[in-house]
This record gives structure tokens, sequence and C-alpha cells, in this order.
């Protein structure tokens, strides 16, 4: 009687285990519609997260120099040092697909 009962019970968890997995398949969210991506999508959105970008790096500096603020302003250029040639090549690459689809 314990074997069947045994038995029993492992196809009872193999049933359930193949609802469970059913059900995860079916919470499938497509890439439209998750949250990031629909905030990175729109330039309301984009600007945003650039803004607390922005807003977080500066905190992290503040607290990485304390009292010192020549530390704070080397940071901050030293950021920027870094940015401008990002900045480049990001308009570098819009250009580019701007050549390769005419109007």
């Amino acid at each position: 009687m314990s074997a069947r009962r045994k038995k029993e019970q492992k196809t009872k968890a193999a049933s359930s285990n193949g609802r469970r997995s059913k059900q995860k398949k079916s919470d499938f969210t497509p890439d439209e519609l998750r949250f990031f991506n629909r905030l990175w999508a729109s330039r309301v959105g984009r600007r945003v997260l650039i803004v607390l970008g922005a807003v977080l790096l500066l905190f992290v500096f503040a607290l990485i120099a304390r009292d010192n603020a020549s530390l704070f302003l080397l940071l901050i250029g030293m950021s920027l040092l870094l940015l401008i040639p990002a900045f480049w090549v990001y308009l570098l690459y819009h250009r580019k697909q701007e050549e390769d689809h005419p109007i």
C-alpha cells in the first residue's frame, strides 16, 4: 500500500508541476510592455532616467568626497571628460543611422 501511495503522490506532483509551468508560460510579458522599455522609449522617460542617473552619480561623488570639495570637483571633471567622447560616439552612431535610411 505504501508503494502505491508513493506512486500516486509522484504522479500528482508531476501533474501539478506541469500546471505550474503552463502558468509561467502564460505570464509572458512582451518587451513593449515592460516598464523600463516603455520608459526608455519615450522622450520624457529617457530624460527622467538621465536626470535620475546624474543625480545618483552626484550623490555617489558626494559620498566619496565627504568634506573635500576639491575631490568632489575632480570627480565631476573626470566624469565630464569621459562623457565628451561617449557623446561624440553617440552622435556619430546616429548620423550613420540617418545615412543608411534616406528619405
